[in-house]
């Protein structure tokens, strides 16, 4: 082949070449937009594995204050609130021991919460203690038993439901 042909068929290739850069990168330039979103759903879990105050057993002797705690744990993704409501002081046939001398205290031990007043009386809806948004946040609330001698002996009982909600 002469130089002449040569020649012509580089610059026929280097064109074919630049032509097929273009349409490539003509083809590549195609934004197209994805729209993304999360609805994520307002969620407050509750968890109280030990459900009992038995303030040590049978043969309480008058006199002595009581004390016995249960925890309560939450898993919340925005702010929070401990409510307690009671169906009853404490009640047997004999009686009924006055609110007064059943009291709680509250306190948080993985966050800053809003502490519940020390010997706060159970009422019929009444706040244990606020949280913001966070997991395995866990509260102590501690149940005190003023035992007077005024209380006639017997089984005394009542139930008390927590429930956490949205302040």
């Amino acid at each position: 082949m002469n130089r002449k042909k040569w020649t012509a068929l580089l610059v026929v290739a280097v064109v074919g070449v630049f032509m097929a850069l273009m349409c490539v990168g003509s083809f590549a330039v195609n934004p197209t937009d994805v729209s993304v979103s999360a609805q994520i759903a307002p969620t407050i879990q509750l968890d109280m594995p030990d459900t009992t105050v038995d303030f040590g057993g049978a043969g309480l002797a008058p006199g002595v204050v009581y004390n016995d705690s249960v925890t309560a744990t939450v898993n919340s993704n925005r702010a929070w609130r401990l409510d307690v409501t009671k169906d009853q002081d404490l009640t047997s046939v004999s009686g009924t021991i006055p609110s007064a001398q059943l009291t709680f205290s509250s306190v948080g031990d993985n966050f800053v919460p809003t502490v519940t007043a020390t010997d706060e009386e159970f009422g019929t809806n009444t706040v244990v203690i606020e949280g913001a948004r966070g997991s395995s946040l866990q509260s102590t609330i501690t149940y005190s038993l003023d035992v007077t001698w005024d209380i006639e002996p017997d089984t005394y009982t009542a139930t008390h439901t927590y429930t956490a909600t949205q302040p």
